[in-house]
């Protein structure tokens, strides 16, 4: 082989890549990176969840890891970018639980490095989750307490009003956005009556949004709507109507205003022959139940009004779209159900709690609700109930789970509250106990607490209850009416029976908590 003169060597080229580009990687800015921008290449936008390593793990994990090293997906302190990796590793992640939501996923985290308020209520909320895992997912105020989160949490709320100082107009989409992760912030630190404002603000900025059909956008009296919005709004609208479901399942009251507006634009659309996704499985679940539940509601069924027959017409009605949405419901498992992932069986598992819920609930003879023992017969589907919940829990042990959809804590108080068999009761309460989870305004231990306190009044005076029918009417409570403090963790309790005309069955008890 000849040599070559010193000096006049030259290195053969070869492309760093196959495509003879080098790779560069993205900033993540909406919509397009800089630094693709800057050399003239073409941004497929923020990576999408789902298209990361194939070897993320379908279902949550067992533990939760700590990684000392801070995410660089944001610019700021370490602090700061420990607690927006926590949030996009951990917390965005039990947010989308078993559906795989966009809103999570991407939609908000694009959002963050647009909107300082959502940015910075993203690291409070990644900051005081790593709190509620490291503590269990206990309330307590001593372990909440949490300066930075604190301060992160204040710099939300301010750079959200910084519009308003700047005479603009605040974007809707953002105070949407910001509502739902603030009310995320509030609840899991035990503080439900801010958590409950804020659904409930931001339900009434969807109320007031307008949609023009000649001009295809919709409008707000005081706020910008974008015409192309960071969160499209179908998708914000499904969240608001899953986040009022759940507190009006809490606290009762349930404020229609929210499902007549979203209903002008979607009852025209029928129930699919089968769903494609687990996610549109709950959305359609949770609008029908509005539906069906305003219907009743809007009529008053009673027994005592002229046009009861009418009514009774209503009721079936109502049966009918609970049984056409189970229909498609399992049409969907026979097509995908060996396809599903262990973490999307447990979706299903909590959709087929739902719906049974929902379904004794209208199987109820409404000309004898008043009578509680009507519950008695519903004894074996209620233990369905709890043996699915253990089975969905099962999985979590040691590892404290937070979502903002309605899961299985609701459910379990419903056992508890309407099963007075005593194991089927219990065995609920042991359930709600070591769960360590918190389901919106839901909380699993708090929840226990008050399932407890049921059973005691109940049953106080009378001997050993071995079954259903040791508990007699009269004993029994129909209704907890808890009234949040609106600044701190205390609510205010009423446990009472009540029937169908208003009039109390036995004394009410009355109680102060806090945690």
């Amino acid at each position: 082989m000849p040599r070559v003169v010193k000096g006049q060597r030259k290195r053969t080229y070869r492309p760093k890549t196959r495509s003879g580009f080098r790779h560069v990687k993205c900033g993540e800015e909406r919509p397009s990176c800089l630094r693709c921008v800057s050399t003239g290449r073409t941004c497929d936008g923020y990576e999408n969840i789902e298209d990361l390593s194939s070897s993320k793990p379908s279902s949550p994990p067992t533990s939760i890891v700590f990684i000392s090293t801070p995410s660089h997906g944001i610019i700021g302190t370490d602090r700061e970018r420990r607690s927006f990796h926590f949030f996009r590793q951990t917390t965005a992640a039990q947010f989308s639980r078993f559906y795989g939501e966009d809103i999570w996923d991407r939609l908000i985290l694009q959002t963050c490095h647009f909107e300082p308020a959502i940015r910075h209520a993203i690291i409070a909320l990644g900051s005081i989750h790593e709190r509620f895992v490291t503590h269990n997912g206990l309330i307590n105020k001593r372990d909440c307490l949490d300066d930075f989160a604190l301060q992160q949490y204040s710099l939300a709320i301010q750079s959200l009003m910084s519009p308003v100082s700047r005479n603009k107009r605040p974007s809707a989409d953002v105070c949407l956005a910001a509502c739902s992760l603030f009310a995320c912030f509030e609840s899991m630190q035990g503080s439900y009556g801010p958590a409950i404002a804020h659904v409930r603000s931001g339900s009434k900025i969807l109320i007031e949004m307008k949609y023009d059909d000649e001009k295809r956008k919709y409008s707000h009296d005081s706020l910008d709507v974008a015409n192309n919005p960071y969160i499209p709004t179908p998708a914000i609208e499904d969240l608001f109507l899953r986040l009022d479901f759940s507190v009006s399942q809490m606290v009762g009251g349930h404020h229609w205003a929210l499902y007549e507006r979203i209903s002008k634009s979607r009852l025209g659309f029928p129930m699919p022959a089968t769903f494609s996704t687990l996610a549109q499985a709950r959305d359609h679940f949770i609008f029908n139940w509005n539906r069906c539940s305003h219907s009743l509601d809007e009529r008053g069924m009673s027994h005592t009004r002229p046009d009861f027959n009418d009514l009774f017409s209503v009721w079936q009605e109502s049966l009918s779209i609970i049984d056409s949405w189970s229909a498609s419901f399992e049409s969907f498992l026979s097509v995908n159900g060996e396809k599903l992932s262990e973490n999307e069986k447990k979706g299903a598992g909590m959709l087929q709690i739902l719906r049974d819920v929902g379904f004794i609930s209208l199987r109820i003879e409404r000309s004898r609700f008043d009578d509680q023992t009507v519950w008695d017969e519903f004894c074996p589907m209620y233990e369905k109930i709890v043996n699915l919940a253990a089975e969905i829990l099962e999985s979590n042990a040691g590892v404290p789970q937070f979502t903002l959809d309605m899961g299985i804590i609701g459910p379990l108080y419903e056992v508890t509250a309407r099963c007075r068999d005593p194991f089927i009761r219990r065995k609920a309460i042991s359930l709600l106990k070591g769960a360590q989870s918190q389901e919106g305004v839901w909380n699993s231990f708090l929840t226990a607490t008050v399932a407890e306190r049921v059973v005691q009044i109940e049953e106080a005076g009378l001997g050993e209850v071995r079954c259903c029918a040791d508990v007699p009417d009269w004993a029994r409570i129909s209704n907890v009416d808890p009234k949040f403090d609106p600044i701190g963790r205390k609510a205010r309790l009423r446990y009472m029976r009540l029937t169908n005309l208003g009039d109390e069955v036995r004394n009410a008890v009355e109680e102060v908590i806090e945690w």
